[in-house]
């Protein structure tokens, strides 16, 4: 799916599964987890059901 969207990138030399599977597994170990992704978010807004 990462080749699909991101078709620039493939031709790179640091772009293969393990690349993708090694940051996925540090990401497991930061919560505890064989695997997992992490997300930025610049902005968010949350909704806290106080009021209307």
């Amino acid at each position: 799916m990462l080749n699909d969207c991101f078709p620039s990138q493939v031709d790179r030399e640091w772009w293969d599964d393990q690349t993708f599977l090694g940051l996925m597994r540090l990401r497991g170990i930061e919560c505890r987890s064989h695997y997992a992704e992490a997300f930025y978010c610049s902005k968010m807004l949350l909704g806290l059901g106080i009021g209307g």
